[in-house]
């Protein structure tokens, strides 16, 4: 079974929105919900429901999946930010993510 990054129902999204995040840092709050999710996976390094270890690659691709669901299929921002945490995440500085490289 493939594993589901990102949350699905109400419940599920109130455990992201609990956790310690910053929102959208450094840019507008636009879908903020996905930003939560993505900031927990760069903070905790795991799986917001079964704990297991998720990459840098994984939480990037998980946030881009979020707002590219939410947002009109020409809208360019969810590639462009998506592009932005790839350049310039800074995951590895909490020192969480199962990957040794900041891939």
């Amino acid at each position: 079974m493939r594993r589901q990054f990102l949350p699905q129902t109400s419940e599920e999204w109130a455990l992201v929105r609990r956790a310690e995040n910053d929102g959208c840092t450094g840019v507008i709050d636009w879908q903020v919900d996905c930003c939560r999710m993505h900031d927990y996976y760069y903070r905790h390094g795991i799986h917001w429901l079964d704990g297991l270890p998720v990459t840098r690659t994984q939480a990037d691709a998980a946030y881009r999946q979020c707002m590219q669901e939410r947002a009109a299929w020409w809208n360019p921002i969810p590639v462009i930010r998506w592009i932005g945490v790839r350049i310039l995440g800074r995951g590895l500085r909490y020192g969480r993510f199962a990957e040794v490289s900041n891939q």
